[in-house]
Order: C-alpha cells, then structure tokens, then sequence
C-alpha cells in the first residue's frame, strides 16, 4: 500500500474509514468444487474470514460488494432453474451477504444473466442497498418512458469515531456502474424490457447529483475493468476513464477477475499499479470468487462544508490460496455462512448426482486453447443438432448447418482448477455444468462465406503472431479470453501464426491485410464467400458479444429458451453421442518452430491427445500452470 496524499493537518479530529470490497463473487459460497463433487478452497465463506481480521483491525468500516454475485456456479444455476426465490426462499447469496452485514453492493452484468424478474425477486432480501447508475426499465407505450431499475446511487449516513473516540457523522455516496453491452449480452432477457447508459455519461449526470444531495464521499461502483485512458462511448471496460469525472474520490473496479493493485497490470497513463492509483485516485480490484478482498484505508478530515479525503492507502489481502499453493494454510469457512446456506448447498449436490448418459471418452479442455478438443466437439455437435432440427421445417432448412464452440474452462485467471475433466463413464448433471458452464441459450443466425472468415479471423487472435524456426516463444496471448476462440465446426481450415493477428482484443480491424485462415472448405470443396450458412451457437454470441463479424440480431434466425447445457444433455440422453465430428482446424506446419504454453499439471497425463505436436513438459510456471512445448 502507497499513500496517496499526505496531510500536514492535526489529526486528532480525523476520521480513519476502512473500505473493504468484493467483487465477482460468481455465487461462490462454500469451498466446494461441484463440477469435481469435492472440497475446494475459496468462496465467501471463507473470505468471510479475512473480512471479519480486517475489520478488527479498523475502528470504522465499510463492506461493498462490485457485482456479479448471483450467478456463475451450479448452485447459482439450481437455484435459478429449480428451487427459484422468493419470500420465503432467500437466495443462498443474498442470506450469505445478509450475514456479513454488507453496507451496500452494485448490479453486474452476470446478474441479468437469468433474467429481471428472477433478478427482482433475488435482491428484494438483501438487508443493504444496491445501486445501479446505468440500467433501466423501458415504461410507457412502446417504452417511451424510463425509470431507474433500482437506485442509481444512494447516501449512506454513517457514525464513525474519529481518532480522539468522539463520534462524527458522515454521509458516504455510493454509485454504481455496469457495461452497457449487458444488451447485447443478455437481448433475449431485457430487449424491449431496459436501456443501459454509457458508463461515463451516467457518470456525469449522477455525480453532481449525489454531491448536491451532500455527500462527503463519493465511491465509484465500477463493474468494470481499466480500458483507455480517455471516454470511449460505450467502452466495456471503463473504470479508468470513469476516474477523470469529477466529484468521484474512490474507484471500486471489477469485471475483469483481476487483482489491482498488482504486477497483474503495467504502468500507463493515470494508472498506477503499484500505489493503487487510476488518475490519483485510490482503487482496488479482488479478484474473483473470493480469492481476495479490496482494502482502502482514507483518512477524512472536517472541510467547510464536508468532510474530505486527504489520504488514502489501496490495497488487496488474498483470502485462500491458489489451487496447488500448498505454502499458505486451508481457510476456515465461517460456520454460519455455512449453516445458512447448507440446505441449498445440499440440494445442489444431490440435483447435480442425477445420472444423463455415458462417454467412453475422457472429456477434458487441457488443450481446448491448442487443439480441436472433444469436449468443444460434443457441445458443438448438440447445437448442430439442435438447430436443425428446429429449422427443419422453416424456409432455412436446406442451408448447412455448422456450429461454433468455444472454451469456457481453460486456465487463465480463474486459476488451476478452472477445467473441464470428464473421465470416461456414466456421465451426471453435473457433468453438463462442467461441459457447458454458462447459463446461455441457444441461438442461430444465418451468415456468408465471407462472414465466417471474418469470424475465425476475430477468434485466432487469440495466438501470438510467431518467427518461423524459433523455439521458445509463447503461443498464446493471455489478454484474450479463452470463451471468444470459437472453432466452427463443419469446416476445415488452417491456422497461419506467421501472419499477425487481423483484429485487436477488442474484436478491431487492425491488419487488413492479414489472413491467418487457410485453406477453409466445407466439403471437399474451398468455401464460397456468397454462400449461406446457418450457424448454431449461443444468445450472447449471436447477438454480438464478443464482437464478432456477422453476429448481430439482423442476422438471427433461430432465438430458443433451450440452453445450450440442456441441447447437450438431450444429445447424450438420445444415445446419439458422437466424438467423430471432423476435427476443424490445424496449425499451418513451420518447420523448426517451438511454442510454450501452459495448462493445469493434470494435462501431463494426456500428452498423447497431442502427438501431432510432439508434445514435452517444460515445468512448472510460476502459478503451478505446466507448461508445454509445441512443435509446430
């Protein structure tokens, strides 16, 4: 931690308030790995344990929560899908966040993933505030009217005992901020229903707002993650510029399941990695799932007319280890988190033992981000069939079908243990949670040859352009999230890494004149760009997220209730499993080109699922992730 300001000031009349934040929770509660039917660190229960130190070690705090906690595990999904909420059925993440006396929370974009109604009635038992300065409700004929969906930001006035022990009244404004894409990324639940606002825009119009109804600190929501320096309209991840607005002191960021302040993140402009500054402002970013918890400690002295801050210290304090960190103790959960929440606990694990069907192959994602995998397969061949036969009997059905997978579960910041590992066997419920982890519903659209070049173009830039003949180089870059590397399925092509990529992470052209896809055909014969296409895939993709070429809702034709999880089920269900779809895709040879890249330790028993790229171990990485040399 690193002060922000320092104050010359007697202190004796100073109020020192601890800011303490969550973020990205993702209904993560007990330690308990659902997918693999076993104990695991992590959830709030146990951050609940590094939350209750540091507020023992302040006089006066605060506890905040950044958004996206109702959904993102299968306790999250049964409740969604099966025991539902209301009066009597608190939502096992709201009695959790009850229990540890939050003092206010903000809306995620995650948290409409199942839709408004469900979102209502799940926060109308929360015991604090949440606010949301950006989303709201169309009202109205034809939705010519507006209202807030809840509070766009709210005053909390608080008693906090100043250093000589004498109580001081303070009012503490909170605001809070999602990305606007939440339309694009949940159409099929809020189109027709909410409007979603620039994050900056919001901003600006709120802010003088919150100040004018007297406010002596303003706390910046920001269910977003640090973009350009400057106000992009529309810019998903926006905390960075949301810092510039004026009349906002403290920046909560998330979103992006990093840590700040950390070596997660370089020095750029108005971003300081290593004081916990955006624009001198104090921010902090926790992670993911409880892994860590946000810490800002102000010091607030008395102005003319309000308190003000004029020292702040950012910080994180990890709350479990990482999966394979085995120098740091297990964290005890705290037992009331667990006696509240066990019911529900219990119910999910015994929803997710119901038995499907069976796979005589082991279904893993070790190499999902190298390699046509045949987890990624099986999920695309139940859309596949799912789509044809829903549009066989619509003027689309004598277009070809194909089908676009991506990874969900591959590593990355979700640590070790975020992988699909399905052994061979009878296959349970919860088995489709670790095949399809998104509560995603499947969605068509109609596309051209040359919209799916586009397309594959988008999801390659996910590999590092590379130098022919050289070993040692890193395949993959770790910015690009393995969920936007689709593969279509039903075609075949080639990958060229000679060639940079053609667009940015962001899904921009940036090389025009590069082309990593190669010999795309389907059939025997090259793809016709003027020919049509059905693609099978999910809402989010189809109608935009991600950015892809052709994905828009001008281009769907098939938008169903059925999600892509029950499309799988019902494949293996039916007996009609299949691990024969065509592999789809290849790297283009270069001869005397060695790659790295890394995976769970779990992927060395499976080194032959790679024998076309002479696979070898390497080590260890410096977060427990092997990693593996390629030849390519």
């Amino acid at each position: 931690m690193t002060f922000l300001q320092h104050s010359n000031r007697p202190d004796l009349d100073a109020v020192a308030l601890r800011l303490l934040v969550t973020s990205d929770l993702h209904s993560h509660i007990y330690p308990y790995d659902y997918y693999a039917d076993r104990p695991a660190n992590g959830g709030l229960a146990c951050a609940a344990q590094t939350i209750d130190q540091l507020r023992q070690e302040a006089e006066n705090t605060l506890l905040l929560d950044n958004g996206d906690f109702l959904q993102g595990s299968p306790i999250a999904d049964y409740i969604a899908h099966h025991r539902g909420v209301g009066p009597e059925l608190v939502h096992p993440m709201i009695a959790a966040m009850n229990l540890l006396n939050y003092d206010g929370a903000n809306l995620g974009n995650h948290d409409f993933n199942y839709g408004l109604d469900f979102l209502t009635r799940s926060i109308a038992a929360a015991k604090f505030p949440i606010v949301s300065a950006n989303v709201f409700l169309l009202s109205g004929e034809h939705g010519a009217g507006q209202k807030a969906f809840v509070p766009p930001f709210q005053i909390l006035r608080r008693q906090f005992r100043d250093r000589r022990g004498q109580l001081q009244n303070l009012r503490i404004g909170l605001i809070g901020f999602l990305p606007p894409q939440i339309m694009i990324w949940d159409h099929t639940h809020l189109f027709g229903r909410a409007t979603v606002d620039d994050i900056v825009q919001a901003a600006e119009t709120y802010v003088p707002k919150i100040r004018a109804a007297g406010a002596d600190l303003v706390i910046a929501l920001s269910h977003s993650g640090f973009g350009p320096a400057v106000h992009v309209p529309g810019n998903e991840n926006a905390s960075l510029a949301l810092a510039r607005v004026s009349g906002i002191d403290v920046i909560l960021a998330g979103h992006s399941h990093k840590v700040f302040p950390s070596d997660d993140f370089v020095a750029g402009p108005g971003l300081d990695p290593v004081a916990g500054t955006v624009f001198g402002k104090p921010a902090t970013m926790p992670g993911f799932g409880g892994s860590h918890v946000g810490v800002i400690d102000l010091t607030l002295h008395r102005g003319q007319d309000r308190w003000q801050m004029v020292a702040a210290q950012a910080g994180v304090r990890p709350a479990s280890p990482e999966p394979g960190d085995n120098s740091r103790p297990k964290v005890t959960p705290r037992p009331d988190i667990l006696a509240a929440t066990q019911q529900a606990h219990f119910e999910t694990i015994r929803y997710l033992a119901a038995p499907v069907g069976h796979t005589a192959t082991h279904l893993h994602s070790y190499f999902a981000m190298v390699a046509s995998v045949a987890a990624i397969r099986l999920v695309a061949q139940a859309q596949m069939n799912h789509v044809r036969e829903a549009l066989r009997s619509s003027a689309f059905a004598g277009l070809p079908v194909l089908a676009a997978a991506a990874p969900f579960k591959a590593g990355g910041q979700a640590g070790l243990l975020n992988y699909t590992d399905v052994a061979p066997g009878p296959l349970l419920l919860r088995n489709m949670a670790d095949l399809y982890s998104f509560p995603n519903l499947v969605a068509a659209l109609r596309v051209t040859g040359a919209q799916i070049a586009e397309w594959l173009e988008r999801a390659v830039g996910l590999f590092n352009q590379l130098t022919p003949g050289a070993a040692g180089q890193q395949l993959l870059n770790p910015d690009f999230p393995s969920f936007n590397f689709d593969m279509i399925h039903g075609l075949t092509y080639a990958v060229d890494l000679a060639e940079p990529p053609r667009y940015c992470l962001g899904g921009k052209l940036i090389n025009p004149h590069s082309r990593r896809i190669r010999a795309l055909a389907y059939g025997a014969a090259p793809i016709d760009p003027d020919a049509e296409f059905i693609i099978a895939t999910n809402g989010h993709r189809a109608y935009g997220g991600g950015g892809f070429p052709g994905a828009a809702d001008r281009n769907v034709v098939y938008d169903s209730k059925v999600s892509n999880r029950d499309a799988v089920e019902a494949l293996l269900r039916s007996g009609m499993e299949r691990h024969d779809l065509p592999v789809p895709w290849r790297f283009v040879p270069m001869p005397g080109t060695r790659v790295l890249f890394e995976t769970s330790p779990l992927a060395c028993d499976h080194l032959a699922d790679l024998a076309e790229l002479s696979p070898t171990q390497a080590g260890i990485g410096p977060r427990g992730f092997a990693v593996i040399a390629l030849a390519l």
